[in-house]
């Protein structure tokens, strides 16, 4: 069982966290540009549903795949993993919100997570709730802000996402942030 992830593991898992997301933003607009939103909104529940069953098969068959244990934090060893709640907050957002909303808290929560985590470990710093630290929240404050702008045309929204988004993954300890940010951005 993994007691906790090493920094450099950390910088591993975020990195794919940037590649999946541009990966996941991408082909999402891909498809919505050329099939339409219901056809993105079915891909992503295909893909939840998968999750789902990869989380089965590894949590109550007790199948591992020991070659990506090590990226595990210790939470995910007995309960869904983060990418299950990942395409559970993206099909909730998608589902209810306009495509233009769902997709910035989407990059907010690729981006920002990851910046906030890696730049956090790195830089360390006064801690401002639990283990977030300041230089990790600025991290998150700015990138959100940045996939905000690019995003969004409403100064309003813009500024209530970024700082929902931020202060999201700031109190959030024992929920996954990989669905809170998503889903409360």
């Amino acid at each position: 069982m993994v007691k906790d992830i090493s920094y450099g593991n950390e910088v591993l898992r975020k990195i794919g966290h940037v590649g999946v997301g541009i990966a996941v933003i991408t082909a999402g607009v891909f498809v919505h540009q050329q099939y339409g939103l219901d056809s993105v909104l079915a891909l992503l529940f295909v893909a939840t549903l998968f999750s789902f069953f990869a989380d089965y098969v590894r949590l109550e068959l007790k199948v591992r795949w020991k070659e990506l244990a090590f990226l595990e934090r210790q939470r995910e060893v007995h309960t869904l993993h983060a990418t299950t709640f990942t395409l559970l907050g993206a099909l909730l957002a998608l589902e209810f919100f306009e495509p233009r909303i769902a997709l910035a808290a989407i990059a907010m929560f690729f981006f920002g997570d990851a910046a906030a985590a890696i730049l956090g470990r790195t830089l360390k710093g006064p801690r401002l709730f639990g283990n977030k630290t300041w230089s990790g929240s600025s991290a998150m404050l700015v990138v959100s802000a940045g996939c905000a702008f690019i995003l969004l045309d409403s100064i309003a929204v813009i500024i209530a996402m970024t700082l929902a988004a931020t202060f999201v993954e700031l109190i959030v300890e024992k929920i996954d942030d990989s669905f809170a940010i998503i889903v409360f951005a």
